[in-house]
């Protein structure tokens, strides 16, 4: 099964550094998507996704973000790229689509048409404060177990 997970945006501490190790390595096939599915998991988000998700399915999940731009801390949010979105979802062509709080849910709704032929499986940013945070990604981590076993 084909699983694209989109969130919101990343940040690193230095983001110059990051686009510059990405651009020097773009030649490379698969080399941006395991660099980012690396820094995910060392983030906060990460760690609740790897939580809810397990180690395994957390690998197997085509990680993107709705934005490119990177932001230098936690809380940088940056509108979604609406093109980069549309662009992911015709390449990676998914079975399943998770979207991870409001920026990426609303960047998918935009781009979703009667055609689209992924299920969607919408879920709070694994960064949100809220209590019920993890739970709710357990229970996405559910729903996306019931669809790989259907």
């Amino acid at each position: 099964m084909n699983i694209l997970a989109i969130m919101q945006n990343q940040w690193f501490q230095s983001p110059e550094r990051v686009r510059e190790i990405l651009q020097r390595n773009a030649h490379r096939h698969g080399f941006q998507q395991a660099f980012c599915r690396r820094a995910l998991a060392r983030s906060f988000s990460g760690r609740r996704l790897l939580a809810a998700f397990g180690e395994d399915r957390f690998r197997e999940i085509r990680w993107e973000n709705a934005s490119r731009e990177l932001g230098r801390e936690s809380s940088s949010v940056f509108p979604a790229d609406i093109e980069h979105v549309r662009a992911v979802l015709a390449t990676v062509q998914p079975d399943v689509v998770l979207t991870f709080g409001g920026v990426a849910r609303d960047a998918v709704c935009t781009v979703q048409t009667q055609h689209s032929r992924w299920q969607w499986i919408v879920g709070p940013h694994p960064a949100a404060r809220a209590s019920d945070v993890p739970a709710r990604l357990s229970t996405m981590a559910s729903d996306l177990e019931t669809l790989i076993a259907k």
